[in-house]
């Protein structure tokens, strides 16, 4: 059977992502939509991960699943399986085998502490797929998209906050001889068992924020929420966040006069980022919701000639309210936007909302 799976999943990959093989209930739907996400981001089919980043032993994540980790190494010993912890990213950051054979067998495929398991770097796997999914998933043999994970199986599952966020996945793995569809009960139970950790290490005003966080996580637009202690970011929003970034915010934030108006704007790095602040006040608790946007510099691909930034753009903060362009298709909506846009010194990234007859005005997301 798993050399007709192979031949199904080489016949996708030779007719494209939206060609078709025949459906006879041989490869399992959520394993078929993870092939064609994989075809889609061009993951690697046929060499181990590349992609290394060093990692953080001290994370919330870490913390919560060390314990349950080493529990369960310790009941799985002699069993030939290999736990795997990832962070929400893909990358491996904890794995626990007890075999030392084993563990050179998994630093050859690069399964290892450090390394990129994302279904985007290497296609249908326990870690990454059952983060996309959002749900329990069991994957054998030539069912991974990676030609290198064909002769193991595993069983994995994705790991949720208190809030409900995906915060990594946790993997039960092992050779094919060995493996079996009950490794999949053995590693909810261990997720589970991290989940309940994460909840009791939890602050209340953490549950809350991320809560506030939940509708900004899919947004495109580069956003982190933040109180004294806690920063969260979408993905877009990773590369302008640091510990010193979180101090230098907070301090700024803290400092602004809040009297006038719960939005200002203000630039960082010596104008080279654009940051859109908004103050939320819930009871006593208070926390910032921020946008960012790189600021095109003279001569940079993204400046227009003759075009510069506003230096000081708060002065802009009085122009609030919505701008409708209206207009037949190919009438240069688009255009006059972006002349407006410039006319008004704005530096924040530009967001279309698109206006149908037909559909309900999304109000919600032009407000945002």
């Amino acid at each position: 059977m798993d050399e007709a799976v192979r031949h199904a999943k080489q016949h996708l990959m030779r007719v494209g992502l939206l060609g078709q093989i025949p459906d006879d209930g041989l490869v399992p739907d959520f394993v078929m939509r993870s092939w064609r996400r994989s075809i889609g981001s061009s993951a690697d089919s046929i060499l181990p991960s590349q992609k290394f980043d060093e990692i953080d032993t001290e994370s919330i994540l870490r913390r919560a699943a060390d314990p349950v980790l080493d529990r369960w190494q310790d009941h799985l010993v002699d069993t030939g399986t290999t736990l795997f912890l990832s962070d929400r990213a893909g990358s491996i950051v904890a794995r626990r085998a007890s075999d030392r054979t084993l563990r050179r067998k998994l630093d050859r495929v690069n399964a290892a502490e450090g390394f990129d398991y994302s279904e985007r770097a290497i296609g249908t796997n326990g870690l990454g797929t059952s983060m996309v999914e959002g749900r329990a998933v069991y994957i054998e043999g030539s069912q991974h998209f990676n030609d290198s994970l064909a002769v193991l199986a595993c069983a994995a599952v994705p790991v949720y906050t208190p809030s409900g966020l995906v915060i990594g996945s946790v993997s039960l793995g092992g050779p094919l001889d060995i493996a079996n569809s009950l490794m999949l009960t053995l590693t909810k139970e261990i997720g589970q068992q991290i989940e309940e950790r994460l909840k009791a290490a939890s602050r209340p005003q953490d549950v809350a924020l991320a809560m506030s966080f939940m509708r900004y996580a899919n947004s495109q637009r580069p956003t982190v929420i933040m109180d004294n202690e806690t920063l969260l970011a979408n993905t877009p929003g990773l590369p302008y966040i640091s510990v010193d970034s979180h101090v230098l915010l907070w301090n700024r934030l803290g400092a602004h006069d809040w009297s006038g108006s719960a939005a200002t704007i203000f630039e960082l790095d010596d104008a080279a980022v654009s940051v859109s602040a908004r103050r939320v006040v819930e009871g006593s608790r208070v926390y910032y919701v921020l946008h960012f946007a790189a600021v095109p510099q003279a001569g940079s691909a993204d400046a227009k000639p003759g075009v510069r930034p506003a230096r000081n753009a708060s002065s802009h903060i009085e122009r609030t309210g919505t701008v409708i362009v209206d207009g037949p298709s190919g009438s240069g909506r688009a255009t006059r936007a972006l002349d407006m846009r410039r006319d008004y010194g704005t530096v924040h990234q530009l967001e279309a909302v698109v206006l149908s007859r037909h559909t309900q005005t999304p109000w919600d997301a032009v407000a945002e």
